[in-house]
């Protein structure tokens, strides 16, 4: 289980967004409408700055996947996904403990 929550705990959190309790409700951070709480996680101008994040993400995956086909996805794995790994099991070590 804790293999599970530090692999894929970041990601699932940001895609369903579960812990905002009552006030936020379940938000996808990656969508900023459709809370389901009193409040909005992402009020007024914020909106527009998720999705142009969104962009950003998207673009990103455009780089990877550009470097993956003039090397290789392993090389990729190993100079970009390690790291990410690494980054991902703090944030959520952090925010467990």
């Amino acid at each position: 289980m804790l293999v599970v929550h530090l692999v894929f705990g970041w990601p699932v959190y940001l895609m369903t967004g579960k812990s905002g309790g009552p006030a936020y409700g379940k938000t996808n951070h990656f969508w900023p409408y459709g809370s389901t709480g009193k409040k909005d996680l992402f009020p007024g101008s914020w909106k527009r700055k998720v999705l142009d994040s969104d962009v950003g993400i998207v673009g990103m995956l455009g780089v990877l996947a550009f470097w993956a086909s003039k090397t290789s996805w392993r090389n990729v794995g190993l100079m970009y996904g390690l790291p990410y790994l690494a980054v991902n099991f703090w944030l959520v070590l952090y925010t467990w403990l």
